[in-house]
């Protein structure tokens, strides 16, 4: 079983509001302002491809500020599969994904969600997930027992490099808290537990280099820090 932990989110900074100054972010493929910052375990693929996991759990803990750690994963919170054309903050991807609110999704590019099945990751009611590179075409399926396959969305990505950086995430935004003194964000942490039916991280299917990579944990500035490879080490669930 593979273990992600993923902080901070991959969405774009809000309007007008908390995150606003965007010449401060990184530009996504159509020139817009991105938070491009996540949890990655990855290798390289290259040419067309497929990677097929188990996600087993989702699931998560926010800082309350009161002393106190709240369980449960955010609604945006999300664990799954991705490809991207380089560890470049803001570079092309596509994803397919479970959320901890919003069932399965398909993403790509910052900007494009398609909506799957909306059912929960559980112990007991596991996903599984399958992302297909064939050129700069991804195609992003979902099944309950692994033989039964959903379509969820298909993303085009031209230009796509032949050589691209795929395998599993995990993200998750920051909690919402209500105080006295208003509304408040604080630390959250997402976890997703994977395991592959060809290996103990995924089975992916393609040519590509046989080494495992991880995401270095980034510093408090990782909106605005690319993820870098560093050697996986073990990790338990739940810690960084």
């Amino acid at each position: 079983m593979t273990i992600v932990v993923g902080l901070l989110g991959t969405a774009a900074p809000a309007q007008g509001g908390r995150g606003a100054d965007s010449a401060s972010y990184p530009k996504g493929p159509g020139g817009e302002a991105v938070n491009d910052s996540f949890y990655f375990v990855h290798r390289k693929l290259t040419g067309d491809g497929a990677l097929t996991v188990a996600l087993r759990s989702l699931t998560g803990v926010a800082d309350t500020g009161t002393g106190k750690a709240a369980q449960g994963a955010q609604p945006w919170a999300k664990a799954g599969i991705i490809v991207k054309e380089s560890l470049t903050q803001g570079s092309p991807y596509a994803a397919v994904m479970a959320t901890g609110g919003h069932g399965v999704r398909m993403q790509y590019d910052y900007t494009h969600d398609t909506a799957g099945p909306s059912d929960k990751v559980t112990q007991e009611s596991p996903r599984w997930l399958r992302l297909v590179r064939s050129g700069d075409s991804l195609t992003g399926c979902t099944s309950t027992d692994g033989s039964h396959w959903t379509k969820v969305g298909h993303a085009k990505l031209p230009g796509l490099a032949r050589t691209v950086q795929a395998g599993l995430f995990a993200t998750s935004p920051e909690a919402k808290q209500d105080t006295a003194a208003g509304a408040g964000f604080s630390p959250a942490v997402a976890t997703g537990a994977f395991c592959g039916p060809a290996s103990p991280v995924a089975g992916l299917r393609g040519r590509g280099a046989a080494h495992r990579w991880a995401a270095a944990r980034a510093p408090p500035a990782a909106t605005r820090t690319s993820p870098r490879a560093v050697s996986p080490r073990p990790t338990a669930a739940g810690s960084p």
